[in-house]
């Protein structure tokens, strides 16, 4: 790491550290939400294949912000895949196969450490 010699260098870091940070958050997230897909993607259970492609990550970036969103695509009460919500709650007449809440649970330490990494690597390379 670099050494900062003053009050104008240590500022000046800081501000390329910040704007380096916002704008490598939109694909940091955009990995992490990719991660927590695949994970839900394998508890999926495949039967046409329709629910599968109907699961989609809705992103949005703003200055200094990103969220994504993991989402089924189309899953409204009239919609085309209205079944997911059977599929991972289960009705009176069907077992539940849950696939959205436990992918989501088996991405979380990933996501964490995927963050945690792409955080430290843009510190790193603003501390050269």
């Amino acid at each position: 790491m670099a050494d900062i010699t003053g009050l104008a260098e240590l500022q000046a870091t800081f501000a390329s550290l910040q704007a380096d940070m916002a704008k490598q958050l939109p694909g940091m997230v955009e990995r992490a939400a990719g991660t927590i897909k695949q994970e839900i993607e394998t508890r999926m259970h495949v039967d046409t294949g329709e629910l599968k492609n109907s699961l989609e990550i809705v992103q949005t970036a703003r200055e200094h912000s990103a969220s994504a969103t993991v989402q089924i695509h189309n899953s409204g009460p009239d919609a085309q895949v209205h079944y997911a919500i059977f599929q991972e709650y289960g009705t009176s007449n069907m077992q539940a196969r849950p696939f959205f809440r436990p992918g989501v649970e088996a991405a979380k330490d990933t996501v964490q450490a995927q963050l945690v990494g792409d955080v430290i690597t843009v510190v790193e390379q603003n501390g050269r």
